[in-house]
């Protein structure tokens, strides 16, 4: 409302509080919907509507049609919309488009668009056009690796891959123009073959043809071939022939061909360098960062697994690490790496242009020279290294210097000759020992490189040639017999020259070579020898290998050639044929390096980090699995091998072979011993045995019999490649809640872990601990027992059948496990039972400590004929540490491992074997493993013991299918790791799960994961042993659940769990993260004849967990978790809270946060009439049971009102079921009183119920029939009622006509409602309601109004009020002030009470009553009225004062209690009475008389306000003290202490008895008085201290004061200290240093003052209309005053902040906020304050006291 007016609500509100369009309170029909006061046509993002409301969305979407999260119709950010849900990504088999999941093409698995596959089903690959085929076009091939359909190369009409890991591809079809060579298609056939005549592919030439027309030797074809021209070829082939058997010794015998291992040597990094000590097998070197080097050596376990081909030889894990303490050089050259004698570390060398330095040196050592060239260096220690340079000046000759540099010490160079520049190079290697072999100006040199103390020397050696490249190597020479090795020179023309065993001793100057010869004619000079040189080598290598240029455009096998030396001078030069892979760019790289293998170490060709194997190393004529590349055949591959046809490789399944595995739709035989590959049925892509199917071909699923079927019955479904049954129960998590602790004794700590147990506590009367016999029998049988273990070391022992149990029974304490001088157990697994060397039985403990260490300890238990059961040893568990960085969690693998895993990936298997020896393996890189079924076809290195087989995850989440020899550091591991599965993928977790039925494995290894918001599976059923393959196997992922509580887990953990007794149901997985929990069951069906079928995870319960309030994050679950036990398996049933309905299993699991929790999940069956996890089908009398039988009713199809348990599946003849959907059989018709008596129809006046029973007449709304009595209207129909006194208790009669209900018919004042128009009264419908009461529309009835309403609105709102009420904001009507006689407010009188007015002055501002007014303020006509500016405070008349205002005085004084005007003081007076000041102004001095002077006159002293007497002895006094005299009356002297200046008093004088005389001591003192105690007064007003103080205060008008004295004044008595004093006032009554108005007495005026006697601001006492009081601080000063208590205005008032006044102004004390440290208080009946100090009270005065004084104010 403004302005009287009430404003327009905006347009879209119907009703509203304001104008604005977030102000509405109803809406209007244009935009009916209200959302948060705004009204809107449709509901804003983030709503729905709902009838007329906008309810919110899910939080997570921006749109919806409804509140669930499954009813998003659109998502925000980066998330999609699928089926109503918003997920961070499209699920399998959809793929995002326009922020929404659309379906893929019915034959993808993975798709980006609508036809657009990008993965394909189990067996599936992609085809060119982007759908997936079982089967490749023609022009492609599959590529397994991939799933791809790769295209065939260049001239390929039709293709197949090699089987290889790359898939290589191999060409069986060649387009017109092409021509297939080893799998290839070529325009010309290579050397060595021809092309067939009318055909597509060449063929090799035969033996010794180089090139040929044909498959006879070509003079043979050119002798058939007619014309002389064939003649003259003839003969120049010939000749050409004869001069190639003429050539030097050495022959060019067949080739030797070098084949690529599968993998690198070091994985994953690659290696920057090499290195190999003499004697020593080769290391490599990785460059970590920019400052660490990490120095990989060989380790593998080769005499346990002697398999080396598959190419890993590096460790994964660095045995030494290298550090550069500075910064790198700019611009480095490649580093060198250079072994030490004896030392297992390299010296690293770092270079440029301008310096040189040791890697792990801070010293950086500048060159001699720029562009100082190294001819040839070697490391002598591990601190310094030696040099021959070459240094190039700007101009003169070269100068040859050998140059040393070491750790922390400057560079040291020595030359050795001048060098005129010369064609031929200068070529050094090292030598023998700390000497290097050098060779220039047709000289071989030897350099002896002596320590800093001595000089370099040299001896020299005639060669008479020009030599291109120098190696000294050991070809023939042992380092033990021939220090100086073989030195191999090769000339510029390809000859070359061998010193075998070079004597470095030899005196002579001329040396001649051992043998000489040339390179092969097919290999230019110019190429190298990649022969180790004497700092790698100490043992002869009898191969000397030569990498040449290509003289030819034959491909790469012309780059490479290798000498047979072991036969000098017969050396035999085989060209060397590399894999297609090799490039002659890339044969500039290759090396040799030692490599471990299981004959210990051998020399091989390293190109680009891969190793390449000659055919006998390689096995390619003893492993039957592989075919390699041999002289005229090759197998088209780039690798130069590949797996025969049918195999797949399968690294490490068995020794010697390669290709082990077999190939889809195969299985391996392992009964007859000869690993051969059988095909599997119909369309099985994996198999067990030929019965048995284990995995489908893409677009086939396997069907309850166990075949695979493209159609599943019509009760299935296909999924996961699987027919999977419809209907299947729903899982869910039905509670999660706190289980109770179990009773404990003592102060155990809290409790820190939980562990599985088979001991159980004996029954009464024996033994503590017992292992079960049952154990025994089974020892898989599951453990029964929970161990608890408590911080503080106490350990107790509880059975899982108290799982739910409330009350528990207290758990036993375990001896044995309790009060270990250990630290408190994380984590602890229970091995066994099992026997040991002494015959009893042994229970095994593997367990960590919170502190990370490892311990296993023994328990043993022996028979005790006294009991049925094992008496378990109640001694304290011994126990030992095993090594461990940091020991975390112990998993169980089987009765007799465990698996105890730390950071890092650092793992160790506990074995117990079976003799009771321990034997601990360290395992890395391993962070979870699984013990695979023992099996006789697994490779086992020991002989006689069983393969020890793992499926394990390395940090990276790899899994790996190995034997237990390569996890411990083994890196021929990376030719596993990863690439287990078809699909590469990263897996959280490895388990095994029970699978056990008929003709199925026990357990089966399951991968686990959660990525995307979706948790998967991957089940190896039957891992590699079927197919006999390691890496590639076929198993998909499957999904077990699709939800957005897995969008981000962390702490995640999958345990296997065996729920006992659920029917098909062997298995299940256990999902555990912060604060999310999942269950996921494996059904296994088995058909009765067919055998098992096909295994699948039932659909998964996905929920969350509570979280408490200290966990906002959610509590994370840690530790095993138990199974309670069924009914019969030992659960206590009958102290156990009944489980829900279609209860699945109990378990219970333990937080750290939240302590232990009972988790419950239940199933429940979508179509009523089924039972269990499958839904099967009840008894047909049966609505819902738990079995098939009609005994397993739970509740009943129908049955008869008599007997409601015996369930009926059809009512009998003459009844009918109940219409209400009520499981009865009832009579059409029948009395109440005789239910089971069916009548014809039902007396006249009755109707038949839905029971068909006879009930009440047509009235009655709801009938009592109950059976056996007669039938009774409970309720009738609105507008009738039931008769009075049970008359006629089947019926129901009209109201009074006055009434709409009512409890009695025809009865007026019985009304309960009212027809519109009337209102119910009492009972009565009235027209209208009465005063006191209020209409209630909704009831139709009148409510009395509230008690302080004259009349009312509703309930809670008056109309009007009563006289002196008003109406409060509540609607309510509220007393008012005591003041008012009306009111509008609590603080606000409309008129006041007979003899009140207004207290406020202003009549525009609202206030209350009183009788009297505020100070400076009277009682005028009606309200208070403000006091003329001369009077402090007035009555009657703004003039007539009763106290002038500061600055003014009485114009004529007032009786007692009377009023007059007051006037202005005279000029200098700050304040006065009509004859004499009482205060001056600023500047000016009151003297006793009332004057104001502006120097005091003799006889007194300035005390800075007013004129002081001297002492009575004194004539003048000084220093503005009365005691300090400088002149005396008479008959006194003057006592000097200073000169001028005596002392108090003066002293009589000696010249005179009596100085005073008689008359002028009686002039001053009354008679009676002692002369000693007066003293003369400076005015005859006032009297002396002796005299009245009512004469003084009468002459005066001003208040006399005494101090009593102390000490030596005492003698002298009192004293009149000041003469009347003034009063002035501070600010609102805050005083300061103000005199006392003696005109104040009467209204009791009071002063303060200080305990030396001074005066301080007087404080106005309280009148006898409102009394004052004042405020003391400690010092005693007094401070605000306190408005006193009255009548009308109680309350405190305060010090009001105003200007301060000028001197002799007076302001007036009125109530007000105070200023600094005024403050208010409460004074009742007359005010008090009191302080540490003093008190003041105020009666009608003031009456205060000090610490040194007392002051009284008395009224007159």
């Amino acid at each position: 409302m403004s302005g009287g007016l009430c404003a327009t609500c905006h347009a879209t509100c119907a009703t509203c509080y304001g104008p604005e369009p977030g102000h509405c309170l109803t809406c209007g029909p244009a935009t009916p919907l209200l959302v948060g006061g705004t009204c809107f046509e449709a509901c804003p993002p983030g709503t729905f509507q709902q009838d007329t409301a906008c309810l919110p969305c899910h939080a997570g979407c921006p749109t919806c049609s409804g509140p669930e999260s499954s009813e998003c119709t659109s998502c925000a950010g980066d998330r999609v919309l699928h089926q109503g849900t918003c997920l961070l990504g499209c699920p399998g088999g959809w793929f995002a488009e326009d922020g929404v999941c659309a379906a893929c093409h019915p034959l993808c698995l993975l798709c980006d668009r609508a036809d657009g596959c990008t993965a394909c089903p189990a067996g599936g690959l992609l085809g060119p056009d982007s759908l997936c085929v079982e089967v490749c076009p023609r022009g492609t091939r599959a590529c397994p690796v991939t799933g791809r359909c790769e295209g065939c190369p260049e001239g390929c009409t039709a293709c197949e891959s090699s089987g290889d890991a790359a898939c290589t591809a191999v060409c069986t079809a060649c387009a017109g123009g092409w021509l297939l060579s080893g799998g290839q298609c070529v325009s010309a056939c290579p050397a060595g073959e021809y092309a067939v005549p009318g055909g597509h592919s060449c063929a090799a030439c035969s033996h010794p043809c180089r090139t040929c027309l044909g498959a006879a030797d070509a003079a043979a074809t050119l002798a058939r071939s007619p014309g002389p021209w064939s003649r003259v070829l003839l003969l120049v082939l010939l000749g050409l022939l004869a001069r190639h058997i003429a050539s030097a010794n050495e022959a060019e015998d067949p080739k030797v061909f070098l084949h690529q291992a599968p993998n690198s040597a070091k994985a994953p990094e690659t290696p920057i360098g090499y290195f190999t000590r003499p004697g020593s097998v080769s290391s490599a070197v990785v460059r970590h960062s920019t400052n660490t080097m990490h120095i990989h050596r060989q380790t593998n376990a080769l005499a346990r697994v002697p398999e080396a081909r598959w190419g890993h030889f590096f460790s994964r894990q660095p045995g030494d690490v290298v550090t550069c303490p500075r910064a790198p050089l700019a611009s480095a050259q490649p580093l060198l790496f250079l072994p030490v004698p004896q030392h297992n570390l390299p010296v690293i060398i770092e270079r440029n242009s301008q310096s040189i330095a040791l890697f792990h040196s801070s010293t950086i050592h500048p060159l001699p020279n720029p562009d100082t060239e190294i001819v040839a260096v070697i490391a002598p220690t591990p601190e310094q290294a030696d040099f021959l340079v070459l240094l190039k000046p700007p101009s003169g000759t070269r100068d040859l210097a050998v140059m040393n540099i070491e750790r922390d010490l400057p560079l040291r160079q020595n030359a050795l000759t001048g060098l005129s520049p010369a064609p031929d190079p200068v070529l050094g290697v090292p030598g023998p020992g700390r000497s290097v072999y050098s060779h220039y100006l047709q000289r071989i040199r030897n350099t002896n490189i002596y320590p800093a103390s001595q000089s370099p020397s040299t001896r020299m050696w005639d060669t008479f040639t020009s030599v291109v490249h120098l190696l000294a190597t050991r070809l023939t020479s042992p380092q033990a017999t021939c220090p100086g090795g073989d030195v191999i020179l090769l000339m510029v023309n390809g000859q070359f020259a061998l010193y075998n065993c070079f004597n470095i001793a030899s005196s002579s100057p001329n040396i001649s070579p051992s043998y000489s010869g040339s390179i092969p004619e097919s290999a230019m000079a110019g190429g190298r020898f990649i022969n180790p040189d004497l700092a790698s080598i100490a043992d002869p290598m009898p191969f000397l290998y030569y990498v040449g240029s290509v003289a030819s455009t034959h491909g790469a096998d012309t780059g490479l050639w290798r000498a047979d030396m072991r036969d000098i001078p017969n050396i035999t030069w085989h060209r060397v044929v590399l894999p297609p892979v090799v490039s002659q760019s890339s044969l500039e790289r290759a090396r040799l390096l030692n490599m471990s293998i299981a004959t210990g170490g051998q020399w091989f060709l390293l190109i680009d980090g891969v190793v390449f194997f000659d055919s006998e190393a390689f096995g390619c004529a003893t492993d039957t699995s592989i075919v390699c590349d041999v002289d005229g055949a090759s197998t088209g591959t780039t690798r130069g091998w590949a797996c025969k046809p049918g195999r797949l490789e399968a690294p490490f399944a068995t020794h010697g072979r390669l290709c082990d595995g077999c190939s889809d739709g195969s299985y391996m035989d392992w009964a007859d011993g000869s690993r051969a590959c059988r095909p599997c049925p119909g369309f099985c892509r994996t198999c067990a045995e030929p019965s048995r199917c284990l995995l489908c071909k893409s677009g086939t699923f396997m069907d309850p019999q166990g075949a695979c079927t493209s159609i599943c019955p019509l009760d299935m479904v296909p999924k996961d490649g699987v027919c999977q049954l419809l209907g299947l129960a729903q899982v869910s998590l039905a509670e999660a809640v706190p289980e109770e602790m179990w009773p404990l004794s003592g102060d155990s700590g809290p409790l820190q872990a939980l562990a599985e147990t088979h001991l159980a506590s004996a029954p009464d009367g024996g033994p503590g601990l017992v292992l079960p016999a049952a154990v025994l029998a089974d020892p898989q049988a599951a453990r029964g027992g929970i161990l608890l273990f408590f911080a503080h070391g106490a350990t107790r022992l509880a059975a899982t059948g108290s799982i739910g149990q409330s009350p528990k029974p207290a758990p036993v304490e375990v001896p044995p496990l309790s009060g270990l001088d250990l630290d408190s157990v994380a984590s602890l697994v229970e091995l066994g039972p099992f026997s040991d060397l002494a015959a009893d039985t042994v229970l095994g403990y593997v367990f960590c400590t919170t502190t990370g260490i490892g311990r296993v300890g023994f328990l043993s238990c022996v028979e005790d004929p006294r009991f049925p059961d094992m008496v378990c040893s109640g001694d304290p568990l011994s126990t030992s540490a095993f090594t461990m960085d940091a020991c975390r969690e112990v998993r169980r693998l089987d009765s007799r491992r465990a698996l105890a895993l730390g950071p890092d990936q650092q793992a160790h298997v506990v074995s117990f074997s079976e003799s009771g020896g321990l034997t601990v393996d360290s395992l890395s890189p391993v962070a979870g493993a699984v013990r695979l079924p023992d099996h006789p076809a697994r490779w086992a290195p020991s002989p006689g013991l069983p393969a020890d087989w793992y499926l394990s995850l390395d940090g990276q989440g790899r899994p790996a299918l190995s034997m237990v020899d390569l996890l411990s550091r083994d890196s021929r591991l990376e030719a596993l790791a990863g690439k287990l599965l078809l699909a590469p993928g990263a897996w959280s977790d490895v388990a095994m799960l029970r699978t056990a039925g008929p003709g199925r494995r026990d357990y089966e290894p399951i991968l686990t994961r959660v990525q995307s918001g979706k948790w998967q599976v991957a089940a190896l059923y039957g891992d590699g042993l079927v197919s006999g393959r390691t890496i590639n196997l076929p198993h998909p992922a499957q999904t077990l659940a699709l939800a957005s509580e897995l969008d981000l887990l962390d702490a995640l953990r999958v345990l296997p769990l065996e729920p006992a007794g659920l029917t098909g149901r062997p298995g299940a997985l256990l999902l555990l993260a912060r604060g999310v929990v999942g269950l996921a069951l494996l059904r296994c069906p088995d058909h009765p004849t067919a055998g098992p079928g096909a295994c699948y995870f039932q659909t998964s319960a996905i929920a969350r967990l509570p979280a408490p309030p200290s966990v906002p994050e959610g509590i994370t679950l840690q530790g095993p978790v138990f199974l309670r036990p069924g009914p019969g398996m030992g659960a206590a049933a009958a102290a156990t809270a009944a489980d829900p309905e279609g209860h699945v299993l109990t378990l219970l699991a333990f937080s750290p946060e939240a302590g232990l929790m009972r988790l419950v999940f239940t199933a429940t069956c979508s179509m009523e009439g089924t039972y269990g996890l499958d839904c099967e089908p009840c008894d047909g009398a049966c609505r819902t049971c738990t079995g098939p039988g009609p005994e397993d009713c739970t509740s009943c199809l129908l049955a008869l009102p008599s007997a409601p348990d015996a369930c009926l599946a059809a009512c009998p003849g003459g009844l009918f079921p109940s219409p209400d959907g009520r499981p009865l059989c009832l009579c059409r018709a029948a009395l109440p009183e005789a239910p089971d008596i069916c009548l014809p129809a039902c007396p006249d006046g009755r109707i038949a119920t839905d029971e068909g029973l006879c009930g009440c007449n047509s009235n009655c709304q709801m009938c009592d029939t109950s059976r056996g009595r007669p039938a009774v209207c409970v309720f009738c129909y609105p507008g009738t009622a039931m008769a009075a006194g049970g008359m006629s208790p089947a019926s129901c009669f009209a109201c009074h006509t006055s009434c709409d209900e009512c409890t009695l018919p025809d009865d007026a004042g019985a009304c309960t409602s009212c027809p519109p128009g009337a209102w119910l009264l009492d009972g009565t419908c009235v027209a209208a309601c009465p005063a006191g009461t209020w209409p209630d529309a909704p009831t139709r009835a009148c409510h009395p109004c509230p008690a302080s309403c004259a009349t009312c609105q509703s309930a809670g709102a008056c109309a009007t009020c009563p006289g002196q009420h008003y109406l409060g904001p509540d609607s309510l009507c509220q007393p008012c002030d005591g003041s008012c006689a009306a009111c509008e407010g609590k603080a606000s009188c409309g008129a006041c009470k007979p003899g009140l007015v207004f207290l406020s002055a202003d009549p525009q501002q609202a206030s209350l009553c009183g009788s009297t007014c505020a100070p400076g303020e009277y009682v005028g006509a009606g309200r208070c009225a403000a006091c003329d500016g001369s009077c402090e405070l007035c009555a009657g008349g703004p003039d007539r004062c009763q106290v002038c205002a500061p600055g003014f005085r009485w114009s004529a004084a007032p009786g007692p209690g009377g009023t007059s005007t007051c006037v202005a003081c005279e000029p200098g007076c700050a304040s006065c009475t009509s004859t004499a000041c009482l205060s001056c102004e600023a500047g000016l001095l009151l003297t006793a008389a009332g004057a104001c002077v502006s120097a005091c006159p003799a006889g007194s002293f300035s005390n800075g306000e007013s004129c002081q007497p001297c002492d009575v002895s004194c004539v003048t006094c000084a220093d503005g003290r009365p005691d300090q005299c400088t002149g005396c009356a008479a008959e006194l002297e003057l006592v000097e202490v200073t000169p001028g200046v005596g002392t108090f008093p003066c002293r009589p004088s000696p010249l005179g008895p009596a100085l005073l005389a008689p008359s002028r001591a009686r002039e001053i003192c009354p008679a009676g008085r002692p002369r000693h105690a007066c003293r003369a007064s400076a005015s005859p007003a006032l009297a002396s201290g002796c005299g009245d103080m009512a004469a003084a205060a009468e002459a005066g008008r001003g208040l006399a004061i005494l101090l009593a004295g102390r000490g030596r004044r005492a003698r002298h008595g009192p004293r009149l200290l000041a003469p009347p004093i003034s009063l002035a006032t501070a600010p609102g009554a805050c005083l300061r240093g103000r005199p006392v108005p003696a005109s104040s007495i009467q209204r009791g005026q009071g002063v303060q003052a200080t305990g030396a006697g001074e005066f301080k601001p007087p404080v106005p006492a309280s009148s006898m209309h409102r009394a004052q009081g004042v405020q003391a601080t400690g010092a005693g000063e007094l401070k605000s005053p306190t408005m006193a208590s009255s009548i009308h205005r109680p309350g405190p008032s305060r010090c009001r902040s105003i200007a301060t006044p000028r001197a002799g102004h007076h302001l007036p004390l009125a109530p007000g906020p105070a200023p600094g440290p005024c403050s208010g208080g409460w004074a009742r009946s007359a005010g008090s304050a009191r302080s540490a100090r003093s008190a003041y009270f105020a009666r009608s005065a003031y009456f205060a006291h000090s610490a040194r004084s007392a002051y009284f104010a008395r009224s007159a």
